[in-house]
């Protein structure tokens, strides 16, 4: 009701909705809407529709909806949680009844130095080289940009962007500070592999940190931020609260609360993910880290609006330690195909995007696994 509110419906539409629809978010703004218009809207009283719907709001395509359901026994969070796992049963199974009790907490996690030791390290690298057939140089980027803390995902992700074909005007919604592009360029004629292990004072002002602290502030930072619009929080407060098992309910205020703490020192998580892969028409791909006792690796997860065409050059990598939430790095890669051009991939996330020059190589997941497979050079996932 609260969403509704500050979408500035009334109250009577609000009521009417809420009898026609029950509690779903997505149902009761397009009822609220077509009232406004004048507009007859009949209600979905088929759950398992409602409860696709919701999913498919996240970017999820139809058949993944439709196939997570089945398998969780039309349970909403179960669903969820899969679906942010990457339909990985066995990652699900190991994460799903903690990984997200982060968003009820007060304070912020600490740094676990265990992300950054030489195992985790060859293990982003020794992923990439056997799913992507691609060698990696991994570059550990820190954890501070501009005046926050815990930005590792921020971090990378300003150096996958850099790397990348995207550009601010890519973006057909909430318009990006201008400064934005200003940081883009500069960040592009750094030479960001050689910030492995940098002193944070050494990154966070650098057009790196400071193109990393105006996404985040953009997308957490205050009412007016991307996870505060009323049209991003339809999609993601529904799966936030949608990931409640057991305990008080999610409210909006709880929801608040962790949107305020990831502004400034809270880690991201694949809710962050899915709205910064909506919002900024990129396509983000998690190579997890996978712990040893998992019985076999855990599988690439990809972000992105299904419904969007995103083009192969605007993939952004994440490699991510779900462990302690946080990533350990950036991954270098050097490509054995036959064309050679230079990309960067990030761990926790990272852009491989074509570059201008022909010898050192990272490659998006999408390309990469059409020139593995159609070159038998490299092995896909």
């Amino acid at each position: 009701m609260e969403i509704l509110r500050g979408m500035d419906f009334t109250d009577k539409d609000i009521q009417e909705a809420l009898q026609a629809c029950g509690p779903r978010v997505q149902a009761c703004v397009e009822f609220c809407l077509s009232s406004t218009r004048g507009e007859y809207f009949q209600a979905d009283t088929d759950e398992e529709a409602s409860a696709s719907d919701a999913l498919r709001s996240l970017g999820y395509s139809l058949e993944e909806c439709t196939r997570a359901l089945e398998l969780c026994d039309f349970s909403f969070t179960s669903a969820i949680k899969l679906l942010l796992f990457g339909s990985d049963t066995d990652r699900t199974q190991y994460l799903a009844k903690t990984h997200f009790r982060k968003h009820c907490r007060k304070v912020a996690k600490k740094f676990d130095p265990s992300l950054t030791f030489a195992s985790v390290r060859e293990q982003y690298a020794n992923r990439a080289l056997a799913d992507l057939g691609f060698e990696t140089r991994v570059v550990d980027f820190g954890l501070h940009a501009g005046d926050t803390t815990n930005a590792c995902f921020w971090l990378c992700l300003a150096a996958g962007l850099a790397a990348s074909n995207w550009f601010p005007d890519s973006v057909d919604g909430q318009a990006l500070p201008i400064v934005v592009n200003t940081y883009l360029t500069e960040t592009r004629a750094m030479d960001l592999h050689l910030l492995d292990k940098a002193a944070a004072k050494s990154i966070k002002a650098t057009p790196l940190g400071m193109l990393a602290s105006t996404l985040r502030q953009h997308f957490c930072a205050g009412a007016s931020s991307v996870l505060m619009r009323s049209d991003m929080m339809v999609r993601i407060y529904q799966a936030f609260a949608g990931l409640q098992e057991d305990g008080s309910d999610r409210t909006l205020a709880m929801y608040t609360r962790w949107v305020n703490r990831l502004a400034t020192n809270e880690f991201a998580d694949e809710l962050v993910l899915v709205a910064v892969a909506i919002e900024l028409k990129i396509r983000i791909l998690c190579i997890p880290f996978t712990p040893s006792t998992a019985t076999k690796p855990w599988v690439i997860t990809i972000y992105q609006d299904t419904i969007s065409a995103i083009a192969d050059n605007r993939n952004v990598y994440v490699g991510n330690n779900e462990l302690a939430n946080r990533a350990a790095a950036s991954l270098w890669q050097r490509c054995r195909g036959q064309l050679a051009r230079k990309e960067i991939m990030c761990c926790n996330a990272g852009s491989l995007a074509p570059c201008d020059t022909e010898i050192e190589v990272a490659a998006e997941v999408g390309a990469a696994i059409k020139r593995m497979e159609s070159s038998g050079d490299l092995l896909a996932e």
